[in-house]
């Protein structure tokens, strides 16, 4: 039916959509897709999960920048206006999700980040709190992604007093 939550369902075995997330899910596809000028970040060491966000934000017409770490997410940041940012925690290499998060808010307070993990702790979700981010953990709904997107992308919208519950 939706190649994408197929695809998802592969990647996560604990993945399943409610009936509520495929009637949203048809209906989002019935929507045309508005070119916007906004480029999003989406940093995961699973090629899987980074070509699913990309695929599912792109047919909402976002732009989307791919990185399979982090210093490959911040060469990103440095080189491009990014105005949202998709971090797995745990990637391999020099720095994590967390690491990413503090350079990024180095380098630029106003790129609105999204941490996802599928390890998550009370002491992360308020470690990225503190630093203005919203923690989502996998497995998530795509169309939750969706939504957190178009939340922090309105003016105005803080993160710390709006952050998502599961």
């Amino acid at each position: 039916m939706n190649t994408l939550i197929d695809y998802l369902k592969e990647i996560v075995p604990t993945y399943t959509p409610s009936q509520q997330v495929l009637k949203n899910e048809l209906q989002l596809k019935k929507e045309k897709p508005q070119e916007k000028e906004i480029d999003i970040l989406i940093a995961d060491d699973e090629k899987g999960i980074r070509n699913v966000l990309s695929k599912f934000l792109e047919g909402r017409g976002y732009n989307t920048l791919l990185a399979s770490n982090g210093r490959e997410a911040i060469n990103i940041i440095k080189g491009n206006n990014i105005s949202v940012a998709i971090i797995d925690i745990r990637m391999p290499g020099f720095k994590n999700g967390l690491q990413v998060l503090k350079q990024i808010r180095r380098l630029n307070k106003n790129i609105k980040v999204m941490i996802l993990t599928g390890f998550g702790t009370e002491k992360t979700r308020r470690f990225c709190r503190n630093f203005g981010a919203f923690f989502l953990e996998k497995p998530f709904e795509l169309v939750e992604i969706k939504k957190y997107v178009e939340d922090i992308l309105k003016p105005g919208f803080c993160i710390r007093s709006e952050e998502p519950r599961r």
